[in-house]
């Protein structure tokens, strides 16, 4: 429809604004069942965002109008089952708050494209992985910037045609763009992560369970040490693909060469240092 087309760059803008006012403050932006449209009407006034905007109010309260039924459709499916995660995260009900409050504030440091400050507690990666899995849900974002994670994102959305679009002018061989298509389905939400493209194509090597886990609680599980998401950024591309592979041992030298790969304080990393911790009489095969 011609009407939607042209309100649609407002709709976006709107979205973007209410994905703002809930990292910020924690409000759903829904409202009580018998006037839901209220609060997100109440949020985005019409007259100021015309004036910020540089539109005609008509259009922002028509565009408000379809944002909500995007905003509530997107809430109810998406937002409000990662919160009855959270719950499992914090445990007792009475931090249940607290933890929804780290949630969102992870959530808006990776929608900035960065990492949050890594923590010893497993808590922490928990709420990556259920932030990552939000971002991912997302539908409204434009990624229109020339650079390669908006083609993977694009690819994850399955705009192909733009995505390739995209990869020719950032001058994309033809083996890039076969490793990008094949690594971004089997990667799903992984690829919200702030890390390099190598890593992520690194990290596609990984079995598709301990991928998962890495989605669902934030740490993966091997036969010689766990990986949480927060340590995935400081991992050398050589390093992430040699931890699936299936060894005698995982020699330290090889984590060298990766920066900052010195060993973690954090978390239940156990790296294996010889013939002492040997895998299991099945060779460690899943």
């Amino acid at each position: 429809m011609p009407s939607l087309a042209h309100d649609e760059p407002t709709i976006r803008q709107i979205l973007q604004r209410a994905e703002d006012l809930y990292e910020q403050f924690g409000t759903p932006l829904v409202g009580a069942p018998h006037r839901r449209a209220w609060a997100f009407a109440r949020a985005f006034g019409a007259t100021r965002l015309a004036r910020e905007f540089g539109v005609a109010r008509a259009t922002v309260v028509t565009a408000r109008r379809l944002a909500f039924a995007r905003w509530h459709y997107w809430m109810t499916r998406y937002e409000e089952p990662v919160w009855q995660q959270l719950a499992d995260v914090a445990g007792d009900h009475h931090r249940w708050e607290a933890c929804v409050v780290r949630y969102r504030s992870v959530r808006a440091t990776l929608r900035q494209e960065h990492f949050p400050r890594e923590s010893s507690d497993l808590q922490s990666d928990a709420l990556v992985a259920c932030a990552v899995r939000s971002l991912a849900s997302v539908p409204w974002r434009n990624y229109d910037t020339v650079c390669w994670q908006s083609v993977w994102r694009l690819l994850a959305r399955r705009s192909v045609r733009q995505a390739r679009q995209l990869a020719d002018q950032l001058g994309w061989s033809a083996v890039q763009w076969r490793r990008a298509r094949g690594a971004v389905p089997r990667l799903g939400a992984l690829i919200w992560l702030p890390v390099s493209q190598r890593q992520l194509l690194a990290l596609r090597a990984w079995p598709a369970a301990h991928l998962a886990a890495l989605q669902q609680t934030g740490q993966a599980l091997f036969p010689t040490r766990s990986i949480r998401l927060l340590e995935l950024v400081r991992l050398a591309p050589i390093s992430i693909a040699h931890v699936a592979r299936t060894h005698d041992h995982v020699p330290v030298a090889r984590e060298s060469h990766a920066p900052h790969s010195a060993q973690p304080t954090c978390g239940p990393t156990v790296r294996s240092t010889g013939a002492t911790n040997r895998l299991p009489a099945d060779g460690g095969r899943r």
